[in-house]
């Protein structure tokens, strides 16, 4: 099932500081693994 899910702007803030902080450790593919899990993301 997919859900559609909107976040409250200070909390778009604080994922997008928390994937900074991680990808680099986590690596790119799994980076964008993640982010692909939880918002609509184009086909590259």
């Amino acid at each position: 099932m997919k859900y559609r899910v909107r976040f409250h702007a200070a909390a778009q803030q604080d994922i997008a500081e928390l994937l900074t902080e991680l990808a680099p450790r986590a690596g790119v593919d799994t980076a964008l693994n993640f982010v692909g899990r939880i918002v609509d993301l184009p086909e590259f």
